[in-house]
């Protein structure tokens, strides 16, 4: 095993077994942010496909074949559910 210089790299480095390795020094580890834990937030209001295709030609002034190949994408999305901040007025 042979090590680096570590005070000017701030990472100790060694060969072993033809592999070699890079690792922070404890100094140099605290003074660098760490991801703790992760987390998925989702906004509370949901919106389903059917929803979405209701309302698409509704709120917006689209020519009717324009519509028609919005629709064809909505469908072939495959996405069934869309999460929204704003809740949807009902029908």
């Amino acid at each position: 095993m042979r090590g680096l210089n570590a005070a000017t790299t701030g990472f100790v480095s060694w060969e072993n077994d033809g592999i070699r390795e890079h690792r922070p020094t404890s100094a140099d580890a605290a003074s660098h942010p760490t991801i703790a834990a992760t987390a998925t937030a989702l906004p509370p209001h949901t919106i389903t496909r059917d929803d979405v295709k209701y309302y698409m030609g509704r709120v917006f002034d689209i020519p009717e074949r324009k519509l028609e190949a919005m629709m064809s994408i909505v469908d072939n999305a495959q996405v069934h559910k869309r999460h929204s901040i704003f809740r949807l007025i009902t029908r």
